[in-house]
């Protein structure tokens, strides 16, 4: 359908009225920051520097993805320090095919339109029917912390959540193909996304299943083995893992659950220590409460199931991913302004009930905003984990709602 047919007067005033609040916020943050140097400084004190200790942007794409993907023009070896699959490193030769100068602005734009993404497409779907979302998710994208670390690393954590939402919403539509492209690029660039099977798993659709095994086995086997070897993509995908899981263990101030719970309480995190075991097992049983409420609300062909999924999943992630950093909860605005759509929408009586759903998302909101990060400062927001607790707190919201919604007919095997 074509969005100016999907989109009535009021829809076309909620997405103009966000993108209008989100571009008055990014104006005014801009005008404070002064320059790029300015937007760094502000929001990565203790960011990376380059060789003359000036502030550098892009500090990822910069020191890996771009490297990685010239090494490859001389060499089927990994550059330590890059850990993702070896189909992103083939997607960054391309990029780096285009000089230097050029792959880092061919980067940021990459960077910068899946921002722009990730806020259109869900005012253009879900959020155009709710003012208050909407003018919401404007202001929780543009002034939220981790689509700002996003940019400051010139990270993939919004362009993931965007490709995950996107494969989620084509398969709610029946475009299977479409979906599993999106999605196994997705799981291709980073393994996690993974976990984004599940909706299809649970609505027994093997058709959708296949393609994007098909799709994810062409990315990550047959397209690296037949440019790079097999042996060098054996050693590329060992020397990534391992590093991932030597950086899992050495970094402090990974947001996974465990790890900010541990260093909260003893200052430390100790992996051998019954307290970071117990933490883990607790960690389990919030990703099997997620799951468990998306089993049910996916059985259950509820309204905004697309949504549901993309909520619940990515709320299980920092309880999964023991490399989760503050851009890895790029997902973060999405999941607020939808929780706030499903407290709405719930209609709970008396009002203050609604009241109560709706608290610990503004909380969440509050602590991941660059306001907070600002007020209290860099080193404080880091040790406490601040971002792991704002997305903690949303929680409460999506199990009260998702576990009293009402149970339609059960879903069958899909057998179109």
């Amino acid at each position: 359908m074509a969005l100016a047919g999907s989109l009535s007067v009021g829809g076309w005033a909620n997405l103009a009225g966000s993108l209008a609040v989100a571009a008055a916020l990014l104006a005014s943050n801009a005008w404070k920051w002064g320059s790029l140097s300015g937007f760094a400084a502000a929001t990565h004190v203790g960011g990376c520097r380059d060789p003359v200790g000036g502030r550098l942007l892009f500090c990822d794409a910069v020191r890996f993805y771009l490297p990685q993907g010239d090494r490859l023009f001389r060499s089927t070896e990994r550059l330590e320090g890059f850990i993702y699959p070896p189909p992103f490193a083939l997607l960054m030769r391309v990029v780096v095919s285009a000089g230097w100068r050029a792959s880092i602005y061919l980067w940021a734009a990459v960077v910068t339109a899946s921002t722009v993404a990730l806020l259109v497409v869900p005012l253009v779907g879900l959020f155009r029917r709710r003012r208050a979302a909407a003018l919401a998710y404007g202001v929780l994208l543009v002034g939220g912390m981790p689509i700002l670390s996003n940019f400051y690393w010139g990270q993939v954590s919004v362009l993931i959540t965007v490709l995950v939402l996107g494969a989620l919403l084509l398969h709610a539509k029946g475009h299977r193909t479409a979906s599993a492209l999106l999605l196994g690029g997705a799981i291709s660039i980073k393994v996690y996304p993974l976990i984004f099977v599940l909706p299809l798993l649970f609505k027994r659709d093997l058709k959708a299943l296949a393609r994007c095994a098909a799709v994810t086995a062409a990315c990550m086997v047959l397209l690296p083995v037949g440019v790079l070897g097999a042996a060098a993509t054996v050693r590329f995908y060992a020397g990534a893992f391992a590093h991932i899981e030597r950086a899992g263990r050495s970094t402090l101030f990974a947001h996974y659950g465990p790890n900010v719970v541990s260093l909260l309480l003893t200052g430390d995190v100790d992996e051998r220590s019954l307290l970071f075991r117990v933490l883990q097992v607790a960690s389990l049983c919030l990703v099997a409460s997620n799951v468990l409420l998306l089993h049910r609300l996916v059985r259950a062909r509820v309204e905004h199931e697309p949504y549901w999924s993309a909520a619940l999943l990515f709320t299980t992630l920092p309880f999964l991913v023991r490399t989760s950093w503050l851009h890895s909860y790029a997902w973060l605005p999405l999941v607020q302004a939808f929780a706030v759509v499903v407290a709405l929408e719930s209609r709970e009586r008396p009002a203050a009930r609604t009241a109560l759903l709706l608290a610990p998302v503004i909380a969440s909101a509050a602590l991941s905003s660059l306001t907070f990060f600002e007020w209290v400062g860099e080193d404080w927001y880091m040790r406490k984990g601040v971002i792991f607790w704002s997305a903690l707190l949303l929680l409460p919201t999506l199990h009260w709602v998702g576990w009293r919604t009402p149970r339609a007919t059960a879903v069958g095997p899909d057998r179109s």
